[in-house]
């Protein structure tokens, strides 16, 4: 078999070569991911919304908050496939599989919840795999592991609040509010759980504009100034010639 009249080895090829996999990976990725996500949550049943109900606990989000949340991550990410498609710029067509990566995993995560693999499924979710949960039919025992509940939102959130504070990353505080909002209109709530996720439903978007302000404030403070004796210099005009001029 003769060899492919194409040189591999050059850049150019190569930046090709990586465009089509991105291309053909990401969207067919994310259909797997959706499928996936609509099977789980349409025609499985128990559904994966079914089971946050029957195995609730003191950090259970909302579920149709939850799918808002992962419905407007689905958009973006057929908006960015439309992207590959359309865009001109090379750095809009660089490689991410991790993209790609993130969609099976959802997949996956799908398949192994409704399955009840919860310790599979997520490490966070391991309050049910240590049966840190309380029976639908007794919800006054909603307080049961209060405090555990409370360790799980107030690491978790503090890790994104120092997200948010270094990067500046407007998806991520946005997200985090949300997942936040998700966790405290579930009701009930014990009070460490339900105080924390208000807390920090409102410290995410405040952290987010006062470091915005800080970087407009020192950016602005940074522009380069004339030294001060051209900036007098200049501020002075031309000189006036007078009767001593030649003696200055």
């Amino acid at each position: 078999m003769d060899s492919l009249p194409l040189d591999l080895s050059h850049p150019a090829v190569r930046d090709y070569l990586s465009l089509v996999r991105l291309q053909v990976l990401t969207p067919l990725s994310l259909l797997i991911n959706i499928a996936t996500l609509l099977v789980c949550s349409v025609i499985v049943k128990p559904s994966i919304g079914s089971i946050i109900e029957l195995h609730p606990t003191s950090i259970s989000p909302s579920p149709r908050i939850i799918a808002v949340y992962v419905v407007v991550i689905l958009l973006g990410q057929v908006g960015y496939c439309t992207l590959l498609v359309i865009a001109r710029k090379p750095e809009t067509k660089e490689l991410v599989l991790s993209l790609v990566f993130a969609n099976w995993l959802m997949a996956l995560w799908a398949v192994f919840w409704v399955l009840e693999f919860f310790l599979i499924s997520t490490v966070l979710l391991g309050l049910i795999t240590l049966g840190l949960y309380f029976s639908p039919s007794n919800p006054e025992h909603y307080a049961r592991f209060a405090w555990p509940g409370f360790g799980v939102t107030f690491g978790a959130n503090m890790i994104g609040l120092a997200v948010v504070l270094m990067r500046c990353d407007i998806v991520w505080a946005v997200a985090a509010t949300w997942i936040c909002a998700s966790i405290w209109s579930a009701r009930p709530k014990p009070a460490p759980v339900y105080i924390t996720v208000i807390v920090f439903t409102v410290l995410h978007p405040l952290a987010l504009l006062g470091t915005l302000l800080y970087r407009r404030l020192t950016k602005r403070e940074g522009r380069i100034a004339l030294p001060p004796d051209e900036e007098h210099d200049t501020r002075r005009g031309p000189r006036e010639v007078d009767a001593h001029w030649g003696s200055s």
